[in-house]
């Protein structure tokens, strides 16, 4: 993938609290961790690096029975200290020598080979052609990220990075996190989705129709063996997506100048999500909203976050709206660990465990 390198200022100010964290409680980059975001509202508990503080910790215990504490080991700690979080924030871009045509007309369809193919018509997109930090005529796509040579399918998981709907941070968020769930049996698919939540939220209801459609060719067990994912605003625009666009709603209703074509009428049904340090809501803030989650028919949703991510309340309160809500939640809380972890911290285990789960309770 092409990394599109921000400004050392903009890094300062959007990664701070997404890499190891220094004994002063400063981030990597040497900024706070509370000040992640501008939106951001709630204060840091940061003090420290991940699972090493200068006094005991009390053990997290969440307020749902369905989320568990993890306690990462050393060995883990020092993974993730050892990171270069600038590299693994980067804005990422689709790899142009990969291109296959567009989700609407692949010039192919090979499961066994990594493959960008570009989410919408040139001059039909819903939206826009780009937006942001993406450069002019940025053209939103997906690429994927085959199952390992002689492992079973299980399943297809849509993958959308983290970065403040400011960049695209999937060197550190999905392709880690990919190569883990590749080797445990699931079709990845990357998402290079446009930096808003409505956008975002179309572009991985489009990439998710495209799955669908082609789950014979990707070897899928059935057509509902779909789960999607993101990480913090990635996980906002997925969990967007889920509220407002799936199903067979037309991207017309949010741009009425948009022709639909045969690819709108596949529905972008998925039969899980995954909210990694993210929650439903917007940035910052969760939505606590009961009738809105209940209405929105959301599938089993697998939370995973660090007791030290300065919106560790919000993601709390996620959880209890959507329980009250009847959506079925699972989850880990990762003690002493920050935003930002990417694939590290055991969380993917659990992850595993509970996408079988949600893809034979969709088959049944």
């Amino acid at each position: 993938m092409r990394a599109c390198g921000l400004s050392a200022a903009l890094l300062l100010a959007l990664l701070s609290g997404c890499g190891a964290l220094a004994a002063d409680g400063q981030g990597a980059e040497g900024a706070s961790v509370s000040q992640q975001t501008a939106d951001e509202t709630e204060e840091s508990t940061a003090s420290s690096e991940p699972g090493d503080t200068d006094m005991e910790e009390e053990m997290f215990v969440s307020g749902s029975d369905h989320v568990t504490t993890y306690v990462p080991g050393a060995d883990e700690v020092e993974r993730i200290n050892s990171l270069d979080w600038n590299v693994a924030s980067q804005h990422m871009t689709p790899d142009a020598s990969l291109a296959a045509g567009t989700v609407a007309h692949p010039t192919k369809v090979d499961s066994t080979t990594s493959q960008v193919f570009y989410l919408w018509e040139e001059g039909n997109i819903p939206g826009g052609d780009g937006y942001g930090y993406d450069e002019a005529g940025f053209m939103p796509a997906v690429t994927t990220v085959p199952v390992d040579d002689g492992v079973g399918v299980l399943g297809a998981v849509l993958l959308e990075a983290g970065g403040a709907f400011q960049f695209r941070g999937a060197q550190g968020d999905c392709y880690p996190t990919a190569e883990e769930l590749t080797a445990r049996g699931y079709q990845c698919f990357v998402v290079d989705y446009r930096l808003t939540r409505d956008l975002g939220a179309l572009d991985l209801a489009r990439a998710t129709r495209f799955v669908r459609a082609h789950w014979k060719d990707y070897g899928l067990p059935h057509e509902d063996a779909i789960a999607v994912m993101g990480y913090s605003a990635g996980g906002i625009a997925a969990g967007q997506m889920l509220l407002d666009w799936d199903g067979t709603t037309s991207p017309a209703r949010y741009d009425a100048s948009y022709a639909p074509d045969e690819l709108d009428a596949v529905s972008a049904d998925a039969a899980a999500d995954g909210m990694i340090y993210s929650f439903y809501g917007r940035l910052s803030v969760a939505s606590k909203d009961v009738d809105q989650l209940r209405a929105g028919n959301l599938p089993p949703t697998y939370f995973a976050f660090g007791t030290r991510d300065p919106f560790v309340r919000e993601f709390e309160a996620n959880i209890a709206a959507l329980e009250k809500a009847g959506v079925e939640v699972e989850g880990v809380v990762l003690q002493g660990w920050p935003h930002g972890f990417g694939a590290f911290g055991g969380w993917i285990d659990g992850y595993d465990a509970f996408l079988r789960r949600a893809f034979d309770a969709a088959q049944a």
